[in-house]
């Protein structure tokens, strides 16, 4: 066990600092437990109780992660199909571009996926829009305008001129 994973268990727990010293000793230092013991003055027992309580959690731990997707790699795989679907839709050669912190983007809504949406850019570029940094969400086909600011977008509808009867 790691470092990181063992702060992580641990954390969940209130083991005294004496029984947390001991377990870091063993699980995450690798001592025998019969060292710990006569190094740390901790009762074989007391040790024994202590590493069942941070394997249960530890097992808990995993358990809820298998459950729950982390957001991030959702996120991630959501930006891929995106971008794959986009090259399938207009070739390799398309420049993806990330959505700013600030700034503005302007052009016809290409395709969603779950989490994104695909924006034409025009140029050969597109750019990629988290869908929950966006007030609304337009629909495919839509000419809009986006503008961030702190990396949170507000969305303003665009009509083309021929839709508007060519004023």
């Amino acid at each position: 066990m790691n470092e990181d994973e063992f702060n992580q268990i641990v954390n969940k727990t209130r083991l005294s600092a004496k029984s947390r010293k001991a377990a870091h000793m063993v699980l995450v230092e690798g001592m025998r437990q019969v060292n710990v013991c006569q190094e740390t003055g901790i009762v074989p027992s007391q040790l024994s109780r202590v590493l069942t309580v941070l394997e249960r959690e530890n097992k808990t731990n995993k358990v809820a992660n298998l459950a729950l997707p982390n957001t991030e790699n959702v996120l991630a795989i959501s930006r891929a199909e995106a971008v794959k679907a986009v090259r399938d839709l207009q070739g390799d050669n398309i420049l993806v571009r990330n959505a700013p912190d600030n700034g503005q983007s302007i052009g016809k809504v290409l395709l969603k996926t779950d989490y994104h949406l695909v924006q034409d850019l025009g140029h050969e570029e597109v750019m990629v829009h988290e869908l929950s940094k966006i007030d609304r969400s337009p629909a495919v086909g839509t000419s809009v305008e986006f503008h961030y600011k702190n990396g949170f977008a507000e969305t303003k509808l665009r009509m083309l001129e021929k839709e508007r009867g060519g004023r």
